[in-house]
């Protein structure tokens, strides 16, 4: 892990995968760890690529308590079918009101953002998107299967080889999937509690054990009683039923919250954290939202993106400064978001592309609003750049935009949130590194942004400013 950064999944929707490119000299990367060559095209800084999964948080159905207004209540609802917990959380088909909407998203990640990740429910609109580095997934209801597509040479598809494809390809068996997120090169899903994970493994981000690549799915060890999860770039994490964490994978910035900085290649607790209902997972750091409003953040704080007000790495969980009604937690290489329950939504961490939203490019150590952003109901965040599904279905991006990730028609960056052009009747959204997804409320899915490894699934190679609908699905 010798490099240090500058930019970082599946949810049931979509994990806002966690992105990551690797090419800058202030951006960290895992030793050995496989880069995806497509990833970004690069910035101002240098940056090659990548993306922050970790996507795709939802506003609903959250891994249980506090989530959704009734829906999510009790820990394992958010997790099951479209019945469980109630309405709320059924998802973008408008089940449960302003609660129940974020339900069809989620993760990513998670981000990536991942959004990182996959911090919700199923969703009613029968697609959920999963996001990584330069492939995406979709599970496909009501049966739960999982597709994916784009870059393949690392097993990241699931379908048993390593040959990228430009369109949706059914992963190895799999079916009854409850919840998935996306990694960088890496993808995971929630089965009866458990979790499967394939693709990319230097760093141990599959938790089978070894350090291994896998094209076909494999049992994450040490993991039970999951109901929500997200991958980063070199790790995973999934919260449990009983609001504990845990996590496996590259640990170089303590971003396993285990209180070391040593990798793990099966799932162990982060250190007295308790009560989570959301997480998601960056390149080296990691956030969850929390039971009682509060968010905490633990890993790399380069840029103050762990939000405690100070610089300082932490190898524990550590509370963000000022939060107390933060509903979903999505971050990115080196910045935080949180939506809270008002509907409008927070960031912390590096600027320097306006990922932040409060129309500057001046990095801050604690949250600030992000302007011109209400009714909210899904986050989800890439590399550099954040999205926000709103109640009347329309989306709204900001931060990084040289791949077009943005979908407003231009490579210009955006330090405030503009309207994605075209999109309407949105159920959820996903963010890879620098690619984002949406699944619509008629079944349809949209891609755009950086498309090189087929990511995009609509049978090109090449970037998208627009959204592009994804074949064969």
């Amino acid at each position: 892990m010798n490099g240090l950064f500058c930019r970082t999944a599946l949810l049931i929707f979509v994990s806002q995968a966690a992105v990551f490119a690797l090419g800058c000299s202030d951006d960290p990367k895992p030793a050995g760890g496989s880069t995806s060559s497509s990833s970004g095209s690069g910035s101002s800084s240098g940056e090659t690529g990548g993306s922050g999964g970790h996507a795709g948080q939802g506003s609903a159905g959250q891994g249980g308590a506090g989530q959704g207004g009734n829906a999510g209540q009790g820990g394992n609802a958010g997790q099951g079918g479209a019945g469980q917990g109630g309405n709320a959380g059924q998802g973008g088909a408008g089940q449960g009101g302003n609660a129940g909407q974020g339900g069809a998203g989620g993760g990513s990640g998670g981000g990536g953002g991942s959004g990182g990740g996959g911090n919700v429910g199923p969703s009613t609109a029968s697609f959920s998107l999963a996001l990584g580095g330069d492939h995406s997934c979709v599970v496909v209801g009501p049966n739960g299967n999982v597709r994916c597509w784009g870059a393949n040479n690392l097993g990241q598809l699931g379908n048993g080889n390593n040959t990228n494809s430009l369109v949706p390809v059914d992963v190895t068996g799999l079916g009854n999937v409850q919840i998935a997120t996306g990694g960088t090169d890496h993808s995971c899903v929630l089965l009866g509690g458990g979790a499967k994970c394939w693709g990319g493994n230097s760093t141990g981000q599959i938790g089978d054990g070894s350090k291994g690549d896998a094209n076909t799915p494999k049992d994450v060890i040490a993991l039970d009683m999951a109901t929500a999860i997200d991958g980063g770039m070199g790790h995973t994490c999934a919260i449990r039923s009983d609001g504990s964490v845990r996590c496996w994978g590259w640990n170089n910035f303590g971003q396993l919250g285990d209180n070391s900085t040593v990798d793990k290649t099966a799932a162990v607790p982060v250190v007295a954290l308790l009560g989570a209902v959301s997480i998601s997972t960056g390149v080296v750091h990691t956030c969850a939202a929390m039971s009682d409003g509060t968010a905490y953040c633990w890993g790399r704080n380069q840029f103050g993106e762990i939000g405690d007000g100070s610089k300082t790495q932490r190898i524990t969980a550590i509370a963000v400064s000022g939060l107390t009604n933060a509903k979903t937690v999505s971050i990115g290489v080196q910045h935080s978001c949180a939506l809270l329950a008002t509907g409008t939504v927070k960031c912390w961490g590096r600027n320097d592309v306006g990922q932040i939203g409060n129309a500057t490019n001046l990095d801050v150590n604690t949250p600030v609003d992000v302007i011109g952003l209400d009714n909210v109901k899904q986050i989800v965040s890439g590399y550099r750049h954040n999205c926000a599904l709103r109640n009347d279905g329309t989306v709204r991006c900001w931060g990084e935009n040289t791949n077009g990730q943005l979908g407003d028609g231009t490579t210009n960056d955006k330090s405030a949130p503009g309207a994605v052009t075209g999109l309407a009747n949105i159920a959820a959204i996903g963010a890879g590194p620098n690619h984002t997804c949406a699944v619509s409320n008629d079944r349809k899915v949209y891609c755009w942004g950086n498309g090189s490894s087929g990511q995009l699934g609509n049978g090109m190679t090449m970037m998208q400013k627009l959204p592009v609908e994804v074949m064969g699905l």
